[in-house]
């Protein structure tokens, strides 16, 4: 099986501290271990966002996003096939994905409207009105949730849907999780399910936040916590095993990778921001796993040099002949430890 080139400079990254230590031990001129200060110009002399981004095979879309064109696709239903307009709905998402910026509601919007049109055989009328009312942002509250309630047929399920993303861009994460809920449990087989099931993995993602102000190993070790991360594991892992590959894995990806990072299993959090990363198609969520592969992958080489540091104090307090890098492994991958503080770690840029 083939490795990426994000997860081989990764490794290479890793491999060259325990490398740089091997080195400075075994005969050579040093007259103490090296520090890896020492050897900074045997390490890489780019990022692993650097070597990533140049790399890359991303191209932008033909055209560029205007969320005009939602309006106009919502015109046209009722009056071109479906496969027609689901394939324009396709290219606005991809449109909308290229133009991503933190905040924009766009890659949201071109989902939704594209989800509208995907049930919109059944009554193109319903659709249509459902996705001008979506444009136009004007229901809110109660009067939103009375039109949720009063529709009928398959297009209720992005009104029920609605309910629930409204009070989440307001900050809430338990009631607009019923929301979420419903359409799972009601309209498993529409498209809008998918984004639910997202969505409901979300609000347990920020359930693990609320307990945990910051990530430390004494939280780690909280039971409530560990729970809570283990229920938005498992959301997360439900949703990408019942849509492979879906619309929605590479920001899946991502979370789990927070959920890792937070519980401190940086070499995890490191291989599912390296999954997003080379997720095709998905350049809206391509520089925050560059940028969140750099912080696990500084932070886990930190972790690394800790417990090395801790592995020769064992050496030396147990008088036991065993080699650096053999011991260094074990307590890798057998120990827990939090990291040193970032401001007195190396961070290779």
């Amino acid at each position: 099986m083939g490795i990426s080139g994000m997860k081989a400079a990764a490794i290479v990254g890793l491999c060259l501290v325990a490398g740089a230590d091997c080195y400075a031990t075994g005969g050579d001129s040093y007259e103490y271990p090296a520090k890896l200060s020492d050897t900074l110009d045997i390490l890489p002399g780019k990022s692993l966002g650097e070597i990533f981004l140049e790399t890359s095979t991303i191209h932008p879309p033909e055209e560029n996003w205007d969320s005009a064109k939602l309006r106009e696709l919502a015109e046209r239903i009722g009056k071109e096939p479906v496969p027609k307009l689901l394939k324009t709905a396709d290219d606005l998402i991809a449109q909308a994905r290229a133009s991503y910026t933190p905040g924009d509601d766009s890659c949201n919007l071109a989902h939704d409207v594209r989800d509208a049109v995907a049930v919109s055989a059944e009554n193109p009328a319903a659709a249509r009105e459902y996705i001008l009312a979506r444009l136009d942002g004007n229901l809110h509250g109660d009067d939103l949730h009375k039109r949720a309630e009063s529709a009928t047929g398959a297009i209720k399920a992005n009104w029920l849907y609605l309910c629930g993303a409204t009070r989440f861009a307001g900050g809430d994460r338990e009631e607009c999780q019923q929301w979420f809920d419903r359409v799972v449990k009601e309209f498993p087989k529409s498209p809008r399910a998918e984004m639910a099931m997202f969505m409901s993995a979300r609000c347990a993602f920020s359930a693990t936040r609320t307990i945990a102000g910051e990530s430390t190993e004494e939280s780690v070790k909280d039971p409530a916590l560990a729970k809570a991360r283990k229920t938005a594991i498992a959301k997360f892992e439900a949703l990408r095993k019942k849509y492979p590959r879906g619309r929605f894995d590479a920001d899946a990806l991502g979370w789990l990778g927070a959920l890792a990072y937070d519980s401190n299993d940086y070499l995890k959090a490191l291989d599912y921001y390296i999954a997003q990363a080379e997720t095709p198609g998905h350049p809206e969520t391509l520089m925050s796993a560059v940028y969140n592969c750099e912080k696990a992958h500084r932070d886990g080489i930190c972790l690394f040099g800790s417990r090395l540091t801790r592995s020769r104090q064992l050496q030396r307090q147990m008088g036991q002949p065993r080699g650096r890098a053999q011991m260094a492994a074990h307590h890798f991958a057998t120990h827990r430890s939090s990291c040193c503080q970032t401001k007195r770690c190396l961070q290779i840029k």
